[in-house]
């Protein structure tokens, strides 16, 4: 199974005459917009909306150059060249961005009523004018934004990549059937679902025990993102807080992020409550961490990548026959990495790079039906990257609203699965892998959160890798309650790439999943009706505020009664299982 991707479409190839040209044209597009600087006093709206016009191109061009050099980093990390050329990506990136700085200092800094008479002349760009604004009191001096955008080159950018050079370099052995066998760790993380209760155990012990002989170095590196993170967020930008820097971004109001938090955590019991009773179902006797992926059932069935295609594209194509149309693009088109290879990034991901190109999806397909999920939840994702048909510009949806079709998309699979299923013990399996699934995005994720907000604290008083690692700890045992949480799981963080790659990106997971549910009792109140109303709040993409986009569907998210709604459904799933008992 190789169905690696093809990444021809995105730029010539780099060296070649069609790659100098298309660098020729990136630069002279710059060009375009540096020569407006000794106009900005006299400009007009409709040179702002040439502005704009040019800056679309820009942000196509430079968008694929950095496409084309993660996704090659993404499936070799362990190659020189490949890591050379994404750093030479990032610096030309962090150039282009100082080049261009000027432009958006000066817009959101003009006075209401002269921006306001200047926006006129776009209006299809209002929100993404409106935007540039609001940022305005986090904005530094140009020389300033210069140097940061120069130093976090070989600062935060820095320091993760050492982070994914270090982690995707470990190398893990366990003994399985009485041989000892080397792992990479996604092969290592499957054992931790693995029916034999001493495997999920031995696989937990090796990953932390690992990642916990890389633990002070890997938490140092972390110290030096939070505190580069503080430093020019805090005290140079004087955000409010560290997490309101991904609220702002993410255009998510503070009383929403506050009440999801809390809506999790008053709800946390109702994952304690099922892990007991699943672990009576699974025969699980050690009320321990170790267990909470415990399968139920037989051995799990296995699906090539061919049938696990063709069960999503129907699934698909039952809901809404476009959906599985703009899916199919990226199977017809190649633009599918699918089999686990050594160096390879480890996860998944969708990598939407323009309106006008189809995106691309990383896999590491290990024929489980977990994975038949996540093919369905980035197929999903690539879809909403290929709804949206404005400017590129507002191409990306905020982190929260963009888990929303990847999400749906599972549910859908996870539905027609049950509904279809006879066996009770079939029935019996299907629920727990997706009540497991919830806790993961939901729970999981917000307790990271959590953490990160309590982390960006400590260290910015002081604190050093050891009082994290048992603050982790200890917010483990609040998320667990009764649960055993072996010691060496205190060093988990150091495992979980997103609290190094983008600080506070994790909530929007739980943010995520506990919409869809909302979206989806009410795609099964309404039936096909709902249709278009699902569709219309993805073809936004991220040219609308979240909160007036559910608006539209009655959805008050600053309201905690809302997110608690979501954990309603939870307690269904969970009485559903309890039922077949």
């Amino acid at each position: 199974m190789e169905k690696k991707w093809d990444l021809s479409e995105l730029i010539p190839p780099p060296g070649s005459k069609g790659y100098k040209q298309f660098l020729q044209e990136l630069e002279g597009e710059v060009k375009k917009v540096e020569l407006v600087r000794s106009k900005l006093n006299n400009f007009t709206g409709n040179d702002l909306l040439q502005v704009i016009k040019t800056k679309e191109r820009i942000e196509e061009l430079s968008n694929r150059l950095g496409a084309y050099a993660y996704l090659g980093y993404s499936v070799d990390t362990h190659n020189s060249q490949a890591r050379a050329f994404l750093s030479e990506m990032e610096n030309l990136g962090a150039d282009l961005s100082n080049r261009l700085l000027f432009f958006n200092l000066w817009f959101k800094n003009l006075d209401e009523k002269k921006a306001r008479e200047l926006m006129k002349a776009a209006p299809k760009y209002q929100y993404y004018l409106e935007r540039i604004r609001e940022t305005k009191l986090y904005s530094l001096l140009e020389n300033e934004e210069k140097i940061i955008n120069l130093k976090s080159l070989s600062g935060t950018n820095a320091l993760v990549k050492i982070y994914d050079l270090v982690s995707a370099s470990l190398t893990f052995e366990m003994t399985v059937n009485g041989k000892r066998k080397a792992l990479s760790e996604e092969e290592l993380r499957n054992f931790a679902k693995n029916p034999d209760a001493k495997l999920r155990a031995s696989a937990y012990q090796e990953l932390m025990g690992v990642f916990g002989k890389q633990g002070q170095v890997l938490g140092e590196v972390y110290r030096n993102i939070v505190t580069d993170w503080k430093n020019e967020c805090l005290t140079l930008r004087k955000y409010p807080s560290s997490v309101s820097v991904r609220n702002i971004s993410n255009d998510i109001p503070q009383e929403s992020y506050d009440a999801l938090i809390s809506s999790v955590r008053k709800n946390a019991p109702i994952f304690e409550d099922y892990f007991k009773m699943k672990f009576k179902l699974c025969g699980v006797k050690d009320f321990s961490r170790y267990h909470i992926y415990a399968p139920y059932g037989a051995k799990e069935k296995q699906y090539s990548y061919e049938t696990a295609v063709k069960m999503v594209m129907e699934n698909f194509n039952k809901f809404s026959p476009k959906m599985a149309q703009l899916a199919q693009n990226l199977v017809t088109k190649n633009h599918i990495d699918v089999p686990i290879r050594k160096g390879k990034r480890s996860g998944a991901y969708c990598y939407s790079i323009t309106p006008q190109t189809t995106p691309y999806v990383l896999l590491n397909y290990d024929g489980s039906m977990r994975n038949v999920f996540t093919l369905a939840h980035e197929l999903g994702h690539a879809v909403h990257g290929q709804l949206y048909n404005g400017s590129i510009l507002n191409y990306n949806a905020p982190i929260p609203v963009c888990e929303t079709a990847s999400i749906f998309s599972e549910m859908l699979l996870f539905d027609k699965l049950l509904d279809a299923e006879k066996d009770v013990e079939a029935k019996k399996a299907l629920l727990v892998m997706k009540i497991d699934d919830i806790y993961a995005s939901i729970q999981r994720q917000t307790y990271f959160t959590i953490f990160e907000e309590n982390a960006h604290r400590m260290v910015g008083e002081g604190a050093g890798v050891d009082e994290l690692k048992k603050e982790y700890a200890k917010e483990l045992k609040e998320q667990f309650g009764s649960m055993k949480v072996p010691e060496e799981f205190s060093w988990e963080w150091v495992a979980i790439p997103h609290m190094f790659h983008s600080p506070f990106y994790c909530y929007g997971y739980a943010f995520g999943n506990l919409l869809v549910l909302a979206l989806y009792n009410r795609y099964k109140e309404e039936g096909s009706k709902f249709i278009p109303k699902y569709l219309k709040i993805l073809e936004y993409g991220g040219s609308e505020r979240p909160k007036k986009m559910l608006d539209e569907v009655g959805f008050d998210i600053n309201s905690e009664k809302f997110w608690n709604s979501g954990f309603h459904l939870i307690g269904n799933l969970v009485n559903d299982l309890k039922r077949l008992k």
